[in-house]
């Protein structure tokens, strides 16, 4: 994680190409606004409230879209959450695997020493029966 600060300018900008759809549906819900403010100051009763209907209804797109949008990052939070547990489960089994591998190598280790400890002994006793026969 960079330990700059993001500007405002620059945040603003990465969320609008994360999911446009939402400032796309404050910019209608802005302008349907606007519309029906500038029909109620003409009088036109009937286009202003078309213009509010459409308010409404962009603004619930919007609020749908903001939902929808908290409830995918959700899903990919617990997604990264199940592959990092997945990783560690598998590093988990590597590892018990290994120190396995590793006990066995010792052990056999310590087996081979022994042998030649036994053969050094062996090897030494007959040379000294030979060396006392001549």
């Amino acid at each position: 994680m960079s330990l700059e600060r993001e500007s405002f300018g620059a945040k603003a900008w990465r969320k609008t190409k994360e999911n446009p759809m939402i400032p796309l549906g404050f910019g209608a819900t802005v302008a349907s606004f606007l519309m029906a403010t500038v029909r109620m100051r003409q009088g036109r009763k009937r286009a202003m409230n078309n213009w509010l209907w459409l308010r409404v209804t962009a603004q619930a797109f919007t609020i749908t879209v903001i939902a929808g949008s908290f409830f995918l990052t959700g899903l990919k939070q617990k997604e990264a959450k199940a592959d990092r547990e997945a990783i560690e489960r598998q590093a988990q089994i590597a590892r018990e695997e290994f120190e396995e591998r590793l006990r066995h190598a010792e052990q056999v280790h310590a087996e081979e020493t022994s042998l030649q400890a036994k053969l050094r002994t062996l090897w030494a006793s007959k040379n000294e029966e030979n060396n006392s026969r001549k």
